[in-house]
């Protein structure tokens, strides 16, 4: 199990400043590498091996920027979550239009979409049951397949 470890990253001139409780600080000239420099850190630190041990780091913004980025993020997360419901509607509408026997072309101008989507749609949706359970093929009969043989 790894040891988990926070940091708080303040914006220096240089880069980042990051700070772990009852270990100590580092730098960074991005945040981007920040977690890597806290997990030496750390590792150093306290004698543990790098491979176990995870960090968060939190950039220290400021109340009205840490705001605005917690809003954006939760609107990301509205987007991704209302994104996901008209996609498995959209599947569902293509697959029951494709099901009432209308043609790709056909499904795809009464969706607005283009026949190429249309396909990825069909191809994600889920198939129905009388299509998944298909019987076996059965085999060719011997006078047929014999023919090959000659």
């Amino acid at each position: 199990m790894p040891h988990r470890f926070t940091a708080i990253a303040t914006r220096t001139p240089g880069g980042w400043t990051l700070s772990v409780d009852d270990v100590g600080t580092t730098t960074s000239r991005t945040l981007r590498s920040a977690p890597g420099m806290v997990q030496g850190l750390v590792a150093r630190t306290l004698s543990l091996d790098p491979e176990s041990v995870a960090v968060d780091v939190v950039p220290d913004l400021g109340a009205a920027l840490a705001g605005q980025v917690r809003s954006a993020r939760e609107a990301v997360k509205e987007l991704e979550a209302r994104q996901q419901a008209v996609a498995e509607q959209s599947r569902a509408v293509a697959a029951a239009l494709k099901a009432s026997g209308l043609s790709g072309y056909d499904v795809a101008s009464v969706l607005g979409i283009s026949p190429q989507r249309v396909s990825q749609l069909l191809a994600a949706a889920p198939a129905e049951p009388a299509e998944r359970e298909r019987p076996p093929i059965p085999p060719l009969p011997r006078h047929i397949w014999r023919r090959w043989d000659d």
